[in-house]
């Protein structure tokens, strides 16, 4: 059974919603079978990963609305258990490349067209219960050959690359990859100690509980579970980046990409250009949209100390796991 992180009443989500959509899913869900078929890979997905709060949303939005790319829209990913419908849905509603604010409240966008985490989907894909760095993900009883139908038909259904944000997923880098070998991915790499203190705030304002742990957790976790606040967020900033760069180390860095989370908000266009070149190489990439990146502030915390309790931690962590 999935379990959620802790959610703040501000936050929290409506159980008759929620019912609703359990049984709309499990209403179309035959229907959605019925119609896989065994496809080529004819398009890349792209896969955003990184720490939680070090820009993942952010990057979503510039590619969502800088190419003509299918998108896990707001829409699409109410169709977690049929996702071709969802897909199919979003594109005759919404269309690909839509323009962004680039606003985002804890990795929730405001608008429709928007980009979505697609958390249930994910979680029932990758079978996992909670987001937690997975010990072995080599020996995990993940259908590879089910997620590849499930992909080549969505991106049929998008006639397009499709760019998801998947926290999970990077921790399956090498495994996704023998199957969609197409499959490319880029991390957001955030300055540690600004991600921590972004993490710390989250835990306050999106769990209600700064002890509460919220979002990814490292697989470092049992070790760390009984540790400050403090050192807890910046492990999530340290040590799930980390895996995230042992997976690609272990492809060799195979249709894998860095940005900075800075660079991306000083010039989107160069960024962007980046993700263009990634997805070439990996057999194509969508038109570019006539929407201009705009820079933006790339947000900095005050000093405090929080933020030298933060900057200890993190190098008390490096020395603890070298």
């Amino acid at each position: 059974m999935r379990r959620d992180h802790k959610l703040s009443e501000a936050y929290a989500k409506d159980p008759e919603d929620e019912d609703f959509l359990q049984r709309l899913n499990a209403a179309l869900l035959p229907h959605e079978e019925e119609r896989y078929a065994e496809r080529e890979e004819r398009f890349a997905t792209l896969h955003v990963v990184g720490a939680p709060r070090s820009g993942t949303t952010l990057l979503t939005q510039m590619v969502a609305s800088q190419f003509a790319i299918g998108s896990i829209s707001n829409l699409a990913a109410a169709f977690w258990q049929a996702p071709v419908h969802g897909i199919r849905l979003s594109k005759k509603l919404l269309g690909w490349g839509n323009a962004s604010t680039f606003a985002s409240d804890y990795g929730r966008t405001p608008d429709i067209w928007e980009p979505h985490e697609y958390g249930y989907f994910w979680s029932r894909a990758l079978g996992y219960s909670e987001l937690a760095e997975p010990v072995n993900p080599a020996t995990d009883p993940i259908d590879w050959a089910r997620f590849r139908t499930v992909m080549t038909n969505m991106t049929a259904a998008a006639g397009a690359p499709i760019v998801f944000k998947s926290f999970m997923l990077g921790f399956y880098t090498e495994e996704v990859q023998a199957v969609l070998p197409k499959t490319c991915f880029v991390l957001v790499h955030r300055d540690p100690v600004e991600n921590a203190l972004s993490i710390l705030k989250m835990r306050r304002t999106y769990s209600g509980d700064e002890a509460a742990w919220t979002s990814v957790k490292p697989r470092e976790y049992p070790v760390l579970r009984d540790e400050a606040p403090a050192v807890q967020a910046a492990a999530q900033a340290l040590l799930v980046e980390r895996a995230y760069r042992r997976h690609f180390d272990r492809v060799g860095g195979r249709n894998c990409l860095v940005l900075s989370y800075e660079d991306l908000c000083a010039d989107p266009g160069a960024a962007i250009d980046r993700v263009e070149a990634l997805l070439e190489g990996a057999g194509g990439c969508p038109p570019r949209t006539p929407h201009t990146p705009r820079a933006l502030r790339a947000r900095r915390s005050d000093d405090s100390p929080e933020r030298a309790a933060v900057t200890a931690a993190l190098r008390d962590l490096e020395r603890r796991f070298p």
